[in-house]
């Protein structure tokens, strides 16, 4: 009966490498150099090793980029804590495979005593509008103050007086000379 189940369950990966495996794979090309978007990746899992290869011609995996990337997101570069437990990398040992891979060996996981759920995540606290206007009028530029009080105070008649923020940056205003009232002295007929 044992040799039946062992043909039907093939034998499981190593935890640990298995784990690791998955870590760097989730992060994509965000592991290699230089740093592009999420292109793609190759990962080879083994009984032994982790393997990664950039796919993107133009990237590659480095023992310094993999090995950077443990620190990302974390206090503790050694230790990713999930549900069940931890892999701990304080064993890892990075090879430059070829050009573009790197060979990873030494990750271990340590099971948890107890389950623990790390929660992470965002809640919507708002909404951002940035709106950019640009003013060839001269009565409104010479007005700009003036401009942007009315405008603060439709907003206001709208929304009310609090739950927002508003802020206008005017642009251009005394960008040269500054303030020209400062050289009105100055002033030649």
């Amino acid at each position: 009966m044992r040799d039946l189940c062992s043909a039907r369950h093939p034998p499981r990966f190593p935890e640990g490498l298995a784990y690791f495996y998955g870590k760097v794979l989730e992060c994509a090309s965000f592991c290699a150099e230089p740093y592009g978007g999420k292109e793609s990746v190759l990962g080879e899992l083994t009984m032994d090793d982790v393997k990664v290869t950039a796919l993107l011609p133009e990237q590659r995996y480095t023992i310094a980029s993999v090995a950077g990337h443990a620190m990302y997101e974390r206090a503790n570069p050694f230790y990713e804590h999930f549900l069940g437990g931890h892999i701990d990398m304080s064993q890892c040992q990075n090879e430059q495979y070829d050009e573009r891979t790197v060979r990873v060996t030494g990750p271990s996981y340590v099971p948890a005593t107890e389950l623990r759920v790390k929660l992470e995540g965002a809640g919507k606290i708002g909404e951002r509008y940035i709106g950019i206007v640009g003013v060839r009028d001269p009565y409104t530029i010479a007005n700009i103050d003036l401009a942007t009080q009315w405008a603060r105070q439709q907003v206001a008649e709208r929304f009310g007086e609090s739950g927002y923020e508003l802020h206008f940056m005017v642009y251009g205003r005394n960008a040269i000379l500054g303030d020209p009232r400062a050289f009105a002295h100055d002033a030649r007929p």
